[in-house]
């Protein structure tokens, strides 16, 4: 077999949460908006599936990947289109059929990782999905030889598609792409996913920014004029230091949200003000948000934020 060079991989990451729950009227009722979301984004996935090239492929991370879905990427994608069910947290046979022995050993490194940085005030949380993540990469590494797949790990284009745009799918990508071995990041595409915060289902995406290598600055505009701003860091490894975003607010008023609440201006906020700027970790859902203000002043101040490491603290993945 002639190996088959692919120099674009999507990654969708746990498609179609909603679907699968959208018969129940509890459910419908409760989730009516995400799962109309849903319904658009998954038409823009089969439609990009269906005008793959032949150097493009699709990875499906996804333990409940509907057969619908499966049989649809394999039929039009053949070997290109890889579904992995794997997750190794709940599967203990995957450590001798899967893992190599070099892989076990970095797990067992990561371990430790989380010792030296939190030695014992840790919870085991932040270690599922990069575990997880690095059980894919092993299956994506085995499957893609035995299927003749070969890419460029210095030059080959990523996307992160799937559910949620800032938890999995944020959280998955950023460790796949250490584990493979990637020179880049993956890149997630807002549009191609289902965001968790509802602030975003309505809100107009407008660029993503590159603050650093690693570091990705994401830019909406909601329906009533403000503005949101979201630092993700693309790229991880257990034990990495925390970031934090320090930008000034030149005046503009600002309030950082997660999901459900607001964060800041609060008492007793993880966020800090100093002389006039904000330090907002990189990690998790940290929403940040501005009332009556001008595009190019926000984009302005996020996007000159300066990135400040922190060998302490809460882990990247953890939201």
């Amino acid at each position: 077999m002639n190996p088959i060079q692919i120099d674009t991989i999507f990654f969708l990451i746990h498609p179609l949460c909603y679907e699968s729950h959208a018969e129940d009227p509890e459910f419908s009722s409760k989730y009516r908006h995400y799962i109309d979301y849903e319904k658009k984004i998954k038409e823009r996935w089969l439609a990009r599936i269906e005008e793959m090239a032949s150097n493009e492929a699709l990875v499906v991370g996804s333990p409940g990947c509907s057969m619908e879905l499966e049989e649809f990427v394999v039929q039009r994608l053949g070997h290109r289109g890889l579904v992995i069910r794997d997750v190794i947290t709940h599967q203990p046979e995957l450590w001798d059929t899967l893992l190599s022995d070099e892989t076990k050993t970095a797990l067992g490194k990561d371990l430790l990782s989380m010792y030296w940085k939190h030695e014992f005030q840790w919870k085991s949380d932040p270690l599922g999905q990069p575990i997880i993540a690095r059980g894919w990469a092993e299956r994506i590494k085995m499957e893609f030889g035995e299927r003749g797949l070969v890419y460029d790990p210095d030059t080959v284009r990523t996307e992160g598609w799937g559910e949620s745009f800032e938890g999995c799918v944020a959280n998955y990508t950023r460790f796949l792409g250490t584990y493979l071995g990637l020179a880049n990041p993956i890149e997630d595409e807002f549009e191609m996913t289902v965001p968790g915060a509802k602030i975003l289902l309505t809100a107009r995406f407008v660029e993503r920014i590159s603050i650093d290598s690693t570091v990705r600055l994401y830019l909406w505009e909601v329906r009533d004029g403000r503005f949101v701003g979201w630092f993700h860091k693309a790229m991880a490894a257990i034990g990495d230091p925390s970031v934090v975003a320090r930008f000034a607010t030149a005046g503009m008023s600002f309030e950082i949200q997660d999901r459900h609440s607001v964060l800041w201006p609060m008492r007793d906020s993880e966020i800090e003000w100093e002389d006039g700027d904000l330090l907002v970790p990189v990690r998790g859902a940290h929403y940040v948000i501005a009332e009556n203000a001008d595009y190019d002043q926000f984009r302005g101040s996020l996007g000159q934020a300066v990135l400040i490491e922190n060998s302490k603290g809460p882990e990247q993945s953890a939201l």
